[in-house]
């Protein structure tokens, strides 16, 4: 029973990762630490573990350094992957890190009025979509902080890359999505996917919930979720693709391509994490980049600080 909790509040925070920008209040009517990964690696975010204990002590997510060459010169695209529930000092850290870029290109269904500073300045306030309340929920459970609160998206190299809600209710209408259906198969799926460790009754749940260390306790069980994340995309995407992911990072794609023709040379596309394996297929075959490294973010810490 526990572990079929878990895996439905992963569901819920694996489709807010994807659908996160849903909760902006703006529609179309409306005016720390790094470490090095083999460049081999095909994952985005991962649970780190203990080498003696086997306790997860963190989640991190990647920040995978993309090179390429055009006709202008040598070029950089770094695909920083989010997880848009983390912790403060994570976000603190990818707000020092953008600072550098001559774009950042960032996730947001919204239409061309978010390039404006006023209507920039509302991202991240608060608002009554069903999402943004179940993502205030899992913020107090989990005692993180919410991406669109804590990054700063009025810095002036900030370039919005994703779709506007027209264009985004169309693609799902053209292919016959729904938000609903994808958050189902998120869902079934995740509850359908083995665990790698035998399911603690819920009596566990319970004392979990008047444990001194309760929020690194939800968050643990939570992280362990994140293995089956392949599963998860591969349920979304499929082999056609989907609005979700493979049709929003294609808007992305085109918009770094513009930003490289216009000069610069120097660009981050700031995604959730389950949509850069395809971010990579597509800038490789659109750009002709390739892998220089890896590396890696703390989004939550997840180690028990023994009591005094």
């Amino acid at each position: 029973m526990f572990d079929l909790i878990c895996k439905s509040l992963f569901s819920i925070i694996f489709f807010l990762g994807l659908a996160g920008s849903l909760t902006c209040p703006l529609h179309a009517e409306d005016a720390a630490t790094t470490k090095k990964l083999d460049s081999n690696t095909s994952n985005y975010v991962r649970l780190v573990k203990d080498e003696i204990s086997a306790e997860p002590i963190s989640l991190e997510t990647s920040i995978e350094h993309l090179v390429g060459k055009d006709s202008l010169g040598a070029f950089q695209i770094d695909l920083v992957s989010a997880v848009h529930i983390a912790e403060s000092s994570y976000y603190k850290e990818l707000n020092r890190r953008f600072r550098s870029y001559d774009s950042v290109l960032f996730e947001l269904i919204a239409d061309a009025s978010i390039d404006t500073a006023q209507n920039r300045a509302q991202i991240g306030q608060p608002s009554d979509h069903p999402l943004s309340i179940a993502q205030k929920a899992l913020q107090s459970m989990l005692g993180l902080t919410f991406q669109l609160e804590e990054i700063d998206y009025k810095a002036k190299n900030f370039v919005h890359a994703d779709m506007s809600p027209q264009e985004f209710s169309e693609s799902m209408q053209r292919r016959g999505e729904s938000v609903s259906q994808l958050l189902l198969e998120v869902m079934l799926k995740s509850m359908a996917s083995a665990s790698d460790r035998p399911a603690p009754d819920l009596s566990d749940f319970i004392m979990l919930g008047f444990s001194q260390h309760r929020v690194i306790g939800f968050r643990r069980s939570l992280a362990r979720q994140f293995g089956d994340m392949e599963a998860m995309i591969t349920a979304i995407n499929g082999a056609e693709g989907s609005t979700i992911l493979s049709e929003r990072n294609r808007v992305a794609v085109s918009v770094a391509k513009s930003e490289l023709s216009s000069g610069k040379r120097s660009l981050a596309i700031f995604y959730g994490g389950a949509h850069m394996p395809d971010m990579t297929k597509q800038l490789s075959e659109a750009l002709e980049v390739r892998r220089r490294d890896f590396e890696w973010l703390t989004a939550w810490n997840l180690r028990v600080v023994p009591a005094q």
